[in-house]
C-alpha cells in the first residue's frame, strides 16, 4: 500500500511540475508574441501615423491601448489577453536630391 502511495505522490508532483512548465512557456510565448506587436506597431507609427500603428498592432493579434508622441519618438503600448508591451521608433526624414547626371 505505501509504494502505491509514493507512486500516487510521484505522479501529482509530475503533472503539477508539467502543469506548471507549461505555463511559464504559454506566458514566454504571449510575451513575446506582445514585444512583437508593440515593435511592429512603433515603427507603422512613426512611417505612416496612428492608424497604422493600430493596424500593425491589430495584424499582431493585439490592441493599441497607448500611442504618445514627443517629437520625433513614437512610443507605444500593446496588449493581447492580460499581457502588455511597449516599443518605441524615431522618425526620421530622409531627404533625396536628385543629382545631373554627367
Amino acid at each position: 500500500m505505501s509504494g502505491l502511495v509514493l507512486w500516487m505522490g510521484a505522479l501529482a508532483l509530475a503533472v503539477a511540475l508539467a502543469t506548471g512548465v507549461s505555463n511559464v512557456g504559454l506566458a514566454a510565448v504571449t510575451q513575446a508574441q506582445a514585444q512583437a506587436a508593440a515593435d511592429a506597431a512603433a515603427l507603422a507609427g512613426a512611417a505612416s501615423g496612428e492608424v497604422a500603428s493600430i493596424e500593425a498592432a491589430q495584424r499582431n493579434n493585439a490592441a493599441l491601448v497607448a500611442l504618445t508622441e514627443r517629437g520625433d519618438v513614437i512610443s507605444v503600448e500593446v496588449q493581447i489577453g492580460d499581457t502588455t508591451a511597449t516599443a518605441h521608433a524615431q522618425r526620421q526624414v530622409i531627404h533625396v536630391t536628385n543629382r545631373p547626371q554627367n
